[in-house]
């Protein structure tokens, strides 16, 4: 099937987590969406569980425009927590399990979560944080304790439950916010990335156009639900397709390709540290008759390529860019020109009559710059935040006409078909280039990344570590 064959084949839906997953009930009620260990959950099965931690969480007290920390390595509570909340109106924030607690309080405290909902592991920490706070929120394990708080597991999905019946209705709106994901804080405090239910949803049907997802695809996530990777294009792609998303509760290099192989995963999404691992691990735990067909991650490199193309034989790996603020912004298109070590294209919808993403490279003065000049990416996208939680001023600063500055630099390459560009006409009025030179919305490239909000001192300092040299840090597959 086609991208747009693929979402076609389940009933409209109002752009809310809720109101896609009903769709696909509606559809195929009894396929399996979330595997984990031992657990299989159908779509059915799902909405089943979101309406019953609708319930306990309503039973919590949680109100629209509440927000609530998850702090735990993948589960499915995860799941069920993230759709659960935006049905309620209200926001999940994914807090890193591995955070001390001087990181754990910053989130914790800046959020003003109601309620913590963590993994056994990261109890110790969240209690320690938790006693310091002048406002205790409550606290619920999603697998069990020794210290006999709730579990957020044992108190849904018993068949004999109430629990169900007394879900109260959906309320939350597609442009509600559902979630903050926090970025990691190289330059400063992190910052809380706000997105709205329509912006996860509108990522996953724009990952299945990048991936060309099909409904019996298996995708293995082994990213963090607390990261834009995992959350926008594992989780929600999957939902999209109405295929299905195998959590591991973390990244295991030895086990991967043994887990791929008893899994039947056909998809996964990756990082480069990742890719970077796995390539000099003993080949003996290689498993030649893996099921995985396509990985998307970046940046790749050419021993990349070659490693997992013909060494490990993965049909299509696809490379993109985007940040926690504006996910999926470009991608090598699966059904296309592909460009080693290029961030690739604006990224496209399923539906043509959909603009997903518009990028432009400028110069200081907001102008575009000719094709190989280097200048800032800027993009506006339907999947771009709705802004920085409790920080209107880094918010302002963060957008000019619309469009996002992403701080980084790059430039645009010429396209194999000349004088054409790959931009398009958007609702703010940025004309598609088709009838004279190529200028900066072809294929861009991105040359290293520079925080120009703080390029003096950058200058300085020689850029960013963490994100230089074609985002050797976590930006190039979010």
């Amino acid at each position: 099937m086609t991208p747009l064959e693929v979402l076609q084949r389940y009933p409209a839906h109002d752009y809310t987590l809720y109101g896609v997953l009903a769709s696909r009930v509606q559809a195929r009620p009894d396929h399996s969406f979330v595997e984990f260990r031992d657990e299989k959950y159908s779509y059915a099965e799902t909405r089943a569980r979101v309406h019953e931690t609708m319930a306990l969480l309503a039973a919590h007290d949680v109100k629209p425009g509440d927000r609530v920390a998850v702090m735990s390595t993948n589960h499915p509570a995860t799941v069920f927590v993230l759709i659960a909340l935006a049905s309620l109106g209200a926001t999940m924030v994914g807090v890193n399990p591995d955070f001390g607690e001087k990181e754990a309080r910053y989130v914790l405290e800046h959020s003003g979560s109601s309620g913590i909902i963590c993994s056994p592991a990261a109890l110790p920490t969240v209690q320690a944080v938790v006693a310091t706070l002048p406002t205790k929120p409550w606290i619920m394990t999603n697998d069990p304790n020794e210290v006999g708080l709730p579990i957020l597991t044992g108190l849904i999905g018993a068949t004999e439950s109430n629990i169900t019946r007394d879900a109260p209705p959906p309320v939350g709106r597609a442009d509600d916010i559902s979630v903050i994901i926090y970025t990691s804080g190289t330059t400063g405090f992190p910052k809380g990335v706000m997105h709205s239910q329509r912006s996860v949803v509108f990522a996953g049907e724009g990952f299945v156009r990048r991936m060309h997802l099909q409904p019996e695809e298996r995708v293995l996530c082994v990213l963090p639900m607390f990261h834009v990777n995992a959350i926008f294009y594992s989780f929600s792609g999957s939902l999209a397709a109405g295929a299905t998303l195998l959590l591991e509760e973390r990244f295991s290099a030895s086990s991967f390709w043994k887990t791929i192989a008893a899994r039947k995963a056909t998809e996964t999404n990756t990082i480069a540290a990742v890719m970077n691992i796995l390539m000099r691990r003993p080949r003996e735990e290689f498993v030649p008759a893996h099921t995985l067909k396509k990985i998307y991650g970046a940046p790749l490199s050419g021993e990349m390529y070659r490693i997992f193309g013909d060494e490990f034989d993965v049909a299509d790996l696809i490379e993109g860019y985007g940040m926690s603020e504006i996910p999926g912004a470009l991608n090598n298109p699966f059904d296309g020109e592909r460009r080693k070590g290029s961030m690739g294209k604006p990224s496209q919808h399923p539906d043509s009559a959909v603009t997903l993403a518009d990028v432009k490279i400028v110069d200081d003065d907001f102008n575009d710059v000719p094709v190989g000049t280097p200048g800032e990416i800027v993009v506006p996208t339907p999947t771009i935040m709705k802004g920085y939680y409790r920080d209107p001023d880094a918010t302002a600063a963060a957008f000019r006409a619309g469009y996002f500055l992403t701080g980084d630099l790059g430039a645009s390459m010429p396209t194999a078909t000349s004088g054409s560009s790959r931009a398009r006409r958007t609702s703010s009025g940025a004309a598609a280039r088709t009838s004279r030179a190529p200028r900066s919305t072809g294929s861009p490239a991105i040359i290293r990344t520079l925080s120009r909000r703080r390029q003096s001192a950058y200058r300085r300092t020689s850029a960013r570590t963490r994100y230089c040299s074609r985002w050797s840090g976590s930006r190039a597959a979010r």
